[in-house]
């Protein structure tokens, strides 16, 4: 409902994220702005932000802390076993679970950890219900949560067999002239004739007055985060660390 850059990441929940990871070992970001890996360079993680395109890794280029690459979950240049985290915001959805899980495994470190983090609206708040029971009358899969069906894939997976789950509430505020703007720019909408459509957006705004009682609503929402420790024994292909990272006792 809400433009996903007006939702703030909270501090609590970066903390939470990265509190089992070694500061001295690498943090890889894999997200579709750099915003979180410049949050955990300020902390002093040294980052490695995964960007799937150019344009993207550029902009994250002169951050203190963060190297910016252009990767894929599915196929990340980077050596086995040498991170300390990994941490996906938001981003999932794209990727192939099969191919990344493996390869995310694979590059961290053996006691490091595989952190999941995606914005979900609340939609227990009696006003967002009337709201999408209002847009599903139009369209049955307007306004869905569509990162909550696509997490459960990643947080069952067998290389990471122990996760923990902490959610955290973020508020976003939405004028009524937003609300009326969303409600108007679903294709369901747009496409009724001109008498149905000012119906939709009349209840609508009476969905917004009612519950408003003259102040601005706020939409809300949980940052729901997980966390487990890799487990490398699940993966069909050993991984061997390189002979110059041996240290051998005479």
């Amino acid at each position: 409902m809400a433009s996903s850059q007006r939702l703030v990441f909270p501090s609590a929940a970066i903390d939470w994220l990265a509190e089992r990871c070694p500061a001295s070992l690498p943090v890889l970001t894999l997200a579709s702005s750099a915003t979180l890996a410049r949050k955990l360079a300020a902390r002093g993680f040294p980052v490695i932000h995964a960007a799937t395109d150019a344009a993207t890794a550029i902009r994250a280029q002169g951050t203190k802390g963060v190297t910016p690459i252009v990767a894929h979950p599915e196929a990340l240049p980077i050596a086995s076993c040498t991170l300390g985290a990994v941490i996906a915001h938001q981003s999932l959805h794209r990727a192939a679970p099969g191919l990344a899980l493996p390869e995310i495994a694979r590059v961290l470190k053996p006691d490091g950890w595989f952190c999941v983090s995606h914005f979900e609206r609340d939609d227990s708040i009696p006003w967002v219900r009337k709201l999408i029971d209002l847009m599903r009358s139009f369209d049955p899969q307007a306004m869905s949560n569509a990162d909550a069906r696509t997490i459960e894939a990643w947080t069952s997976s067998k290389y990471y067999p122990s996760g923990e789950t902490k959610s955290f509430r973020v508020w976003v505020p939405i004028s009524q002239a937003q609300m009326l703007e969303m409600v108007a720019g679903q294709s369901a909408v747009a496409a009724l004739p001109d008498a149905q459509r000012e119906k939709a957006l009349d209840d609508a705004r009476h969905i917004y007055s009612s519950a408003a009682s003259g102040a601005e609503l706020r939409l809300p929402y949980q940052l729901k985060c997980w966390r487990a420790q890799v487990d490398q024994s699940e993966l069909t292909t050993p991984v061997r660390i390189s002979d110059d990272g041996l240290v051998i006792s005479l």
